[in-house]
């Protein structure tokens, strides 16, 4: 559990966009990330970007 003294939140908003995926084109509606972190792990952009871009992918594949 994160302490709240320690939490902070990042929300990336993505625009609707088209994926050219594996099975042909998918449309994707507008998303909304929210992320709570903790600063007292110590995150790097790169960890940020590997959590967040599994989410996205993530969120693709439910819509595929």
């Amino acid at each position: 559990m994160i302490q709240p003294s320690n939490a902070f939140r990042v929300v990336i908003k993505v625009a609707k966009y088209t994926a050219d995926v594996e099975y042909g084109l998918v449309e994707m509606i507008e998303q909304e990330h929210e992320f709570w972190l903790d600063r007292s792990i110590g995150y790097s952009l790169a960890l940020f970007m590997m959590m967040w871009l599994q989410r996205l992918f993530r969120d693709l594949a439910r819509h595929c």
